[in-house]
């Protein structure tokens, strides 16, 4: 299995259509980055950058809240 993941959706399409075009199966495309699948999805992840992504998901969300325009680190 094949996990193709971008920022933006746009940027990550012609990957996934180059290794399909080579012979590759099982490619799939992660809609909405990474970082929202750590937030939807913690069970599934495992690794020193899980728990970092989420603090800054959180981070962003009280800043927008705030109405402070998010920082990107």
């Amino acid at each position: 299995m094949i996990i193709i993941y971008a920022k933006d959706e746009r940027s990550g399409i012609p990957y996934a259509t180059l290794l399909s075009q080579k012979g590759f199966e099982n490619i799939y495309f992660l809609s909405g980055g990474i970082e929202d699948f750590v937030e939807n999805y913690p069970e599934f992840c495992d690794g020193t950058g899980v728990q970092q992504i989420i603090n800054v998901k959180l981070q962003q969300e009280i800043l927008k809240k705030e109405g402070i325009n998010t920082i990107y680190f």
